[in-house]
């Protein structure tokens, strides 16, 4: 499923256009939307390898502490229950539709406030916020970089509109200078890296530049 896909999908569950966003910019920081991706650092194995070998029971895929799929889970029971949940479908793990259906089946039992918020909320930069400090809860809570990852995606594709007539909510278009990314730096120039720069980059391709 490529990126308009997933936001269909996500439509069609109920979120606004600003909550798939933003959850999406979640999962764009976490596996650069990757549904096979394996957290890098944490197995030798490739992602392809690691996902045939949590399908083939090989590894010990649910206590391993490797973070796995477009959200990167990694709690034991997070990852058993998403096994569970991809075996009941007959599906690999790394399926990225029953991932998503997963993720949707996780908010609405596990987060049921967050899962309402996703599905009410017109500001991109909230949904991004709220699924890192709640849902996804990295170590590093870098909401800046999701929230340009999200404003670049609902730029793209706010305007689409998913399933039958009546079955989703209508896409709405971004008004000017509603939604806002501040980044705390000294001095951005030529040389400059980090997080800071590429928040900005993105934020700027949004715009129409090229960077």
């Amino acid at each position: 499923m490529d990126n308009r896909s997933i936001y269909l999908h996500l439509i069609s569950a109920g979120m606004t256009p600003a909550g798939a966003c933003g959850l999406m910019g979640n999962f764009r920081a976490e596996s650069a939307m990757r549904s096979n991706n394996a957290q890098d650092g944490m197995t030798k194995l490739s992602d392809a390898e690691y996902t045939a070998a949590a399908d083939k029971g090989t590894i010990d895929f649910v206590h391993d502490a490797v973070g796995y799929g477009l959200a990167q889970w990694t709690y034991w029971k997070r990852k058993e229950n998403l096994l569970r949940f991809c075996k009941a479908r007959g599906v690999s793990v790394g399926n990225v539709q029953a991932q998503l259906d997963f993720c949707i089946h996780e908010l609405k039992t596990e987060y049921g406030t967050l899962w309402k918020r996703l599905c009410s909320t017109d500001s991109v930069y909230d949904a991004a916020a709220v699924v890192c400090t709640n849902y996804e809860r990295p170590a590093v809570n870098n909401i800046a970089d999701r929230a340009a990852f999200a404003l670049t995606l609902f730029k793209t594709l706010s305007g689409e509109t998913a399933g039958p007539v009546g079955s989703a909510r209508p896409a709405e278009a971004p008004e000017p200078e509603v939604e806002t990314v501040n980044v705390k730096v000294k001095v951005l120039k030529r040389g400059a890296n980090g997080s800071a720069v590429k928040a900005l980059q993105l934020l700027l391709n949004g715009a129409g530049c090229t960077c």
